[in-house]
């Protein structure tokens, strides 16, 4: 339990983000479960590398810097995904279960190729920690994705909740990318799924959303374990300086000349985030950059990309859709189809 996924030293607060985790994802249990079994017949076999090291580090966060990758066996000159992992900065990796790498393998069915990596976790490892390995791994797919035969002047960076937070941030404030030695021109289009992007300088507890009908457990806990369940997640990954507060925030960088965007929200998201897909979205029409948003109906936080595992899925579409029409180039294209990207 030493590992920088979950630091013995902060094992709390990172438990109650694991065990929200796993409930929601439960809840969309049998939904998700049956639509991964109704898959169909990929276009393109899977090839998988796991556990790759994408940057140079200390001992002790060798696990933070791994990533793994997954590409359409046979094929060349795709493009490439860097999916970012989510859990509120704290928790999490870059599989979750199987449920961000079965994202991985779909696009890879479908001819395009997708590097998941691990980053360091707050607590143990403060904001900007996150986006500087998020940046460091983005530079390492431009360097080896070639030898899997993809294509990275056809880059996309995908995120999920706090992955999409960090995707919108190194596209937006591109101080990371560049010190990371990668030109920002290379990203050409950023999917955020559930995003966060202005992280708020108000005191925020966030709570279970079944906490009052848990009565006395509640107070049981409390008192058995000397915590409830209200947490401000931000501070412990961004603290309380507001320069670092709006340094953080993808929505304080906006400006003109940025790559697309798809912003996409679950119907049933956590509070705060779809009011900020709005602010993001307007701000970037605003300057003049390219922006679409859509809200997936009958989903939740954590199910809205995890069930979209298969090229019939309506996020899954639309990141088809998307990856599509920003890495074209002459004479390639990614296997799905017309119909499984309309």
């Amino acid at each position: 339990m030493d590992s920088p996924r979950f630091g013995r030293a902060h094992w709390r607060p990172q438990l109650l983000f694991w065990l929200v985790g796993v409930a929601t994802v439960l809840a969309a249990g049998p939904a998700w479960a049956s639509e991964r079994v109704k898959a169909p017949t990929a276009p393109w076999p899977v090839e998988e590398h796991l556990n790759i090291s994408y940057c140079d580090g200390p001992a002790d966060e060798a696990e933070a810097h791994l990533c793994d990758v997954f590409m359409p066996k046979g094929k060349k000159n795709f493009p490439v995904v860097v999916l970012l992992h989510g859990g509120a900065w704290t928790i999490g990796d870059k599989s979750w279960g199987g449920a961000y790498s079965n994202v991985g393998r779909c696009l890879a069915r479908l001819g395009i190729g997708a590097v998941l990596p691990n980053y360091r976790l707050a607590p143990a490892a403060r904001f900007p920690a996150q986006v500087e390995d998020a940046a460091a791994a983005v530079a390492w797919t431009i360097k080896n994705s070639p030898r899997y035969g993809a294509d990275p002047t056809r880059l996309i960076l995908l995120g999920h909740s706090a992955g999409g937070h960090l995707a919108a941030l190194l596209a937006t404030d591109t101080s990371y990318l560049k010190r990371a030695g990668v030109d920002p021109a290379r990203i050409k289009g950023v999917i955020a799924v559930s995003g966060v992007y202005r992280i708020p300088d108000m005191e925020f507890h966030w709570q279970l959303p079944w906490q009052k009908s848990m009565g006395t457990a509640t107070t049981a806990l409390k008192s058995g374990l000397g915590w409830g369940f209200d947490v401000n997640p931000f501070r412990q990954v961004f603290g309380d300086d507001p320069k670092v507060l709006r340094a953080a925030s993808p929505l304080s960088h906006v400006h003109r000349g940025l790559p697309p965007f798809l912003l996409v929200n679950a119907g049933h998201d956590f509070p705060l985030l779809p009011q900020m897909t709005v602010d993001f979205a307007a701000a970037l029409r605003k300057a003049g950059d390219t922006v679409r948003t859509l809200t997936v109906p009958d989903r939740n936080h954590e199910s809205v990309l995890f069930r979209a595992n298969i090229p019939t899925d309506p996020c899954m579409r639309a990141m088809l859709s998307f990856i599509e029409r920003y890495t074209r180039t002459s004479g390639h294209g990614c296997a799905a189809s017309k119909a499984a990207v309309r």
